[in-house]
């Protein structure tokens, strides 16, 4: 069952979700929301499972509401148009919305959200074992393998490697997409891991967390922590 938090100042596009949502089995809790301050606040009160974001709440200091929720939501960008498409899927979005809400478009945002699990595929895809990164005036080739784990920054990523840490100017979302799937996993808004170079996993009470081979815990949010379970418990 899902908890889902719709923040967007306009009246007539939370109807429509909120009136679609109402048919939903899956949902437990449906929440609104009209500023950016009810927004954060909610946001870690009821730490929902899906938000509807208004695109308006991300302006001026782009991604800050994100960054600043310990829990990993799914999340749907609504905007007025389609210029603020490319940063949403930046900040990981599962999709995005164009007002005004079209319910057939909507219809496929919730077969995303309730038909397909925050899972990666289990078909490992062919992809070149290596990235490229930003070095001075060129580019340093970094072998995928000594990828320890990955940190979202903002738009950028902080790829860690043994003793080096290396920024990336592609952002998390896309970044995990040129990986191998069968090694690097996501497990939070913010990490992506290799998971050959995960040493143990611990509970600290409802918490799961990752302990990197000389490296740091990283927590694994309730949506990803299926797929961990499938793969290392």
């Amino acid at each position: 069952m899902y908890t889902i938090l719709i923040a967007d100042r306009d009246p007539v596009s939370r109807t429509i979700i909120r009136d679609r949502l109402n048919k939903s089995t899956d949902v437990r809790t449906i929440v609104e929301t009209v500023n950016l301050y009810q927004t954060a606040r909610m946001m870690t009160r009821i730490e929902p499972d899906v938000i509807f974001l208004d695109s308006y709440f991300l302006e001026g200091e782009p991604s800050g509401i994100l960054h600043n929720i310990s829990h990993d939501p799914r999340i749907i960008i609504i905007a007025p148009d389609g210029s603020f498409a490319t940063k949403a899927f930046d900040h990981g979005a599962l999709d995005y919305l164009v007002k005004p809400i079209c319910t057939d478009r909507l219809a496929y945002t919730f077969r995303k959200i309730f038909e397909n699990p925050l899972s990666n595929s289990s078909v490992c895809d062919i992809l070149l074992p290596y990235l490229f990164v930003a070095n001075g005036n060129g580019f340093t080739r970094i072998e995928s393998h000594q990828i320890r784990y990955i940190k979202a920054a903002r738009d950028y990523s902080v790829l860690y490697t043994e003793g080096r840490e290396w920024i990336s100017s592609i952002g998390i979302s896309k970044l995990v997409q040129r990986l191998d799937q069968c090694f690097f996993k996501r497990v939070h808004r913010s990490y992506i891991v290799n998971l050959s170079w995960v040493e143990r996993v611990e509970r600290t009470g409802p918490h799961t967390f990752l302990v990197m081979k000389e490296g740091p815990e990283i927590i694994v949010s309730k949506s990803y922590l299926p797929v961990i379970k499938a793969i290392l418990l």
